[in-house]
């Protein structure tokens, strides 16, 4: 944590992608999931220790993320060719994830869970997207008719657990639907 901090750290809610053990940067390409992956980090950090220290670090990142997520045209996608017209399931399903985490950015929770249950996943198909068109339709190519087993069941997993803490029947049922797919 303590390095993580002193050295990762670019400022205004953004963190450094690689570095060496002394803490040089050795690649600093900007990646919203490298955010995402320390929001986490820094949160089950401040759960484990009990320890505010990071909270206004926490809520700058948080605020960063969120104001990136779903920012149509963004291309901070590190290592990930992402096409920026399209929304991806991905970036939603780790947003629950950061959510749960650091509980007082239930925003972006709620944001990414409708996002996943309102767009990505298709009932009527029996199954959750990878890909949709901007508008949230589902492409007519091979991109868009991409289905990642592991994903869908990460996201119903993220789901189930959500539903399962609110006491949400729905959420819980929708989660159950995408595993019996």
């Amino acid at each position: 944590r303590d390095f993580l901090v002193k050295h990762a750290y670019q400022g205004a809610g953004r963190w450094h992608y690689l570095l060496d053990r002394r803490g040089a940067v050795l690649e600093d390409a900007p990646s919203l999931y490298t955010d995402l992956f320390v929001l986490m980090g820094l949160g089950g950090y401040a759960q484990a220790s009990g320890d505010d220290q990071d909270r206004a670090l926490i809520e700058t990142t948080w605020s960063r993320v969120e104001q990136n997520l779903h920012r149509p045209g963004f291309t901070e996608w590190h290592h990930f060719d992402l096409d920026t017209r399209l929304k991806w399931l991905g970036p939603n399903m780790i947003g629950i994830c950061v959510a749960d985490i650091i509980r007082p950015v239930q925003v972006l929770l709620d944001r990414c869970i409708g996002q996943i249950v309102d767009h990505f996943a298709k009932p009527q198909r029996r199954t959750v997207y990878e890909v949709l068109d901007a508008d949230g339709r589902v492409l007519d190519s091979a991109l868009g008719r991409r289905i990642n087993p592991g994903h869908v069941m990460e996201a119903a997993w993220f789901v189930l657990h959500e539903g399962r803490r609110r006491g949400d029947q729905a959420l819980i049922d929708h989660g159950v639907d995408w595993c019996d797919a």
